[in-house]
């Protein structure tokens, strides 16, 4: 499936990036069309944060 970019411009435009949540959201599109790594693999990856 290709997208216009104006449909990407879109799908990027929907998470409200006032909510956590929202930003979440966003940083997964991001990574999914940054990347081009598939949904199921994006599924997969587990959180490691680190505050030392």
């Amino acid at each position: 499936m290709i997208l216009e970019h104006a449909e990407i411009t879109k799908i990027m435009a929907a998470p409200d990036m006032r909510t956590p949540a929202g930003y979440r959201n966003r940083i997964i599109l991001e990574i999914l069309y940054d990347t081009g790594i598939r949904a199921a693999e994006m599924a997969a990856v587990k959180p490691v944060i680190s505050i030392s």
